[in-house]
């Protein structure tokens, strides 16, 4: 399957992220096509929530799109779920149904941009306690563990 054009609309408030959109897909083999709408929440770390279905018109789609992301623009999650179970109905999906290899995909970028976000506090860390740990060195003291820890 491919993905010849997409319409996609993506919020973002903190940690919560939302796209909603439609997208046609084209198979390689067959040359079947379709069109689906989907909507995916991901609440941060490895919680993502997503629903798809075949495209039923535009009204249908304005409608679920405008609900969801009034919902999300209150940060009402609870609520941008519920409603996603409302259009989506039994197709909608998190990471515990996608085949183990699109499931380690998925963590492998959601790793990959948390991992920065340690890195980055962790050189924050040892930036900032240099000087002390630079003295304690000097003093041959061994280093409290969570100043070590930094340093590796």
């Amino acid at each position: 399957m491919r993905r010849t054009t997409s319409f996609t609309k993506k919020k973002e408030v903190g940690k919560l992220k939302l796209s909603v959109g439609k997208t046609r897909l084209v198979s390689d083999i067959t040359r079947d096509e379709m069109v689906i709408s989907f909507a995916t929440l991901h609440l941060g770390d490895h919680n993502v929530n997503g629903g798809v279905r075949n495209f039923i018109g535009e009204a249908a789609f304005n409608e679920m799109q405008r609900e969801i992301n009034a919902a999300f623009s209150r940060t009402d999650v609870p609520e941008v779920i519920r409603l996603m179970d409302k259009h989506f109905g039994a197709n909608n999906h998190s990471l515990w149904h996608l085949f183990r290899d699109e499931q380690r995909k998925v963590l492998n970028q959601i790793l990959e941009a948390n991992l920065r976000q340690v890195e980055e506090a962790f050189r924050r860390l040892y930036d900032d306690h240099y000087p002390l740990m630079h003295f304690l060195q000097s003093l041959h003291a061994p280093l409290p563990k969570p100043l070590l820890v930094t340093t590796e």
